[in-house]
């Protein structure tokens, strides 16, 4: 019964693990200079690995734009839905420039992308949507290099959010344009259950090593071979001991016990002779 609900966990974590990486985590599409387009990748990709390496390959003397759209009011990835309803036309008019990640985990807010892109670079600046033309004009002039995190609410215009990603990408002194999303909160509450159920079976796992006992005698520093018994032959001799030395205790206290005296004593002893 245990090694059938350790294995129903085990099955639980894997499906939870695939959920997630592959069922509702939010897409993220890259525009960057001097590399291959037209990429479309279905695997499971986390947000801090995929950002890290792509400002690492970016060109030096470009900026870089990070767009991250706020998760929407039902609760899934604000990118998902924009391109579901057709409101950024420009964008996706552009797809066939960019690498598309169609699966990628671990953007949780706004702020852990700043953490995750200081990682990668040490000048970073934080705007809101309506911040932006503004910020090209002054690359213009200013040939900064800064990693730019854009904000972008559910709430804001799709107009704006369409041209201001399209001004980036067309932007001369703008290396890489990323534009992904907030998770979805059933990320959030299958990366919950998947936590939960990781750590109920590492707990799992630790509770059945305390109660076996690797043989002594096995003989093979290599786990190969190896087998693990619940009671080892000096423990099972220990045992043996005891309840042989139990009985003879109780035994012995027992025989003690039968021993036993007269219960009254008399001052003269009774005539020795013939009876009257």
């Amino acid at each position: 019964l245990q090694k059938k609900r350790k294995m129903k966990i085990v099955a639980i974590t894997t499906i939870l693990a695939a959920a997630i990486g592959s069922v509702i985590a939010a897409p993220a599409m890259i525009w960057q200079k001097g590399a291959s387009s037209g990429m479309h990748s279905s695997e499971s990709v986390g947000f801090t690995s995929l950002l890290s390496n792509t400002l690492k390959s970016s060109p030096e003397s470009l900026a870089s734009v990070v767009f991250v759209v706020n998760r929407h009011e039902d609760g899934l990835d604000g990118l998902s839905h924009l391109a579901a309803t057709g409101s950024i036309p420009k964008t996706q008019s552009k797809i066939d420039q960019a690498a598309v990640y169609h699966h990628v985990t671990g953007v949780q807010t706004h702020a852990s992308v700043v953490f995750d892109a200081k990682k990668a670079a040490d000048d970073i600046s934080k705007i809101k949507l309506h911040e932006v033309p503004e910020k090209l004009e002054l690359l213009e002039t200013s040939k900064n290099t800064d990693i730019i995190i854009v904000e972008v609410k559910s709430q804001e215009s799709r107009n704006t959010i369409d041209d201001a990603i399209v001004a980036a990408i067309e932007h001369p002194q703008v290396g890489v344009v990323i534009v992904t999303a907030q998770r979805s909160t059933d990320e959030v509450a299958l990366e919950r259950d998947f936590i939960q159920l990781e750590r109920q079976r590492v707990l799992q796992k630790n509770v059945v090593s305390q109660h076996r006992r690797r043989l002594e005698d096995a003989g093979n520093e290599e786990a190969s071979g190896v087998y693990y018994v619940a009671l080892t032959p000096n423990i099972f001799s220990g045992i043996l001991f005891f309840i042989f030395f139990v009985l003879v205790a109780q035994i012995g206290i027992g025989c003690i016990n039968q021993i036993s005296f007269s219960d009254s004593y008399v001052d003269k002893y009774p005539s020795i002779g013939r009876e009257n």
